[in-house]
């Protein structure tokens, strides 16, 4: 999942989000066979959704931010989005205009997960053809988070424990069908779900996956080295009061009375992990040029 400027972008194909783009070794493809770009107007706006299944891309009520966010992040399985972090410029409207895409594969590309790398340069060529868009990679000093293993000994913390499930080779296997929804009480699988208020389950997530769970909390960018290899499953209890990117409270609790433990106090105490302020170079798409685009 992306959020951009607070709007969350549901990306169903097999679910995700993170950082810099990996479609170095996907076969570069020419463009979608057809595809079809339309302003969303809608009052109130749509729940914005992508979803990249079979030999088709839908977007709707995505901004133009969203789209590039998803096109220069990870192919996966799952697909990653570029964190909103590490995109920067481009026109006012970037993150207010909403759009509609209906785009279609050629036979020469495969269905499934091995298609995803494909559809996401065929979205950059579309997005260049039609949005005019021009964009270049900087390496920028910025001021980030690593999370760290919390103890000396690597001791990890009671609510954080590892998982057997393999996560890329289940959505492998499962081709075009996405992992389907848990059930009411069931924990999430292959992501971390956050609850207004302060509460975060996740199953089979990988360290790297969570570090980017946590950069949408904090607004900043969070780098994994905890060293940690495999999934894990975690629950996490914590007070949202102050991070940017966290539901607010629910009617029936107020920050005054919010006794749980900050989020950094809870990542230590309940899952043996601590975030640890940083500088570093960080990889940023800088947007160039973008027009709005003719509808069609």
């Amino acid at each position: 999942m992306v959020k951009s400027h607070r709007r969350l972008v549901c990306v169903v194909f097999l679910v995700g989000a993170t950082t810099a783009p990996s479609l170095a070794q996907t076969p570069a493809p020419s463009a979608f066979e057809v595809a079809s770009i339309k302003p969303n107007n809608t009052s109130p706006p749509p729940n914005a959704r992508i979803s990249l299944v079979a030999d088709r891309f839908d977007a709707v009520g995505v901004p133009l931010r969203g789209l590039i966010s998803l096109a220069y992040g990870e192919a996966g399985p799952p697909p990653r989005t570029r964190p909103s972090d590490q995109i920067a410029g481009g026109p006012d409207w970037l993150n207010t205009a909403l759009f509609d895409v209906v785009a279609k594969t050629g036979a020469d590309v495969p269905a499934g997960p091995a298609s995803v790398g494909s559809k996401l340069l065929m979205l950059r060529t579309l997005l260049e053809d039609r949005f005019k868009l021009v964009v270049h990679h900087e390496s920028r000093q910025a001021s980030v988070y690593a999370l760290l293993l919390a103890r000396r000994d690597g001791r990890l913390g009671s609510q954080l424990r590892r998982s057997d499930l393999d996560c890329r080779a289940l959505l492998l296997a499962r081709g075009d069908s996405p992992v389907p929804p848990q059930a009411p009480g069931e924990r999430p699988l292959c992501r971390a779900d956050t609850t207004p208020g302060g509460s975060m389950s996740g199953g089979a997530v990988t360290m790297a996956d969570f570090a980017n769970v946590l950069a949408r909390m904090t607004n900043r960018p969070v780098i994994d080295r905890t060293g940690l290899p495999g999934s894990f499953d975690l629950d996490l209890q914590f007070s949202p009061t102050g991070l940017p990117g966290a539901a607010p409270a629910g009617p029936d609790r107020s920050s005054s009375d919010d006794d749980r433990p900050s989020l950094f106090t809870a990542l230590q105490e309940q899952l043996g992990l601590k975030l640890e302020s940083t500088r570093t170079g960080v990889d940023v798409l800088v947007i160039d040029r973008a027009e709005r685009p003719l509808p069609d």
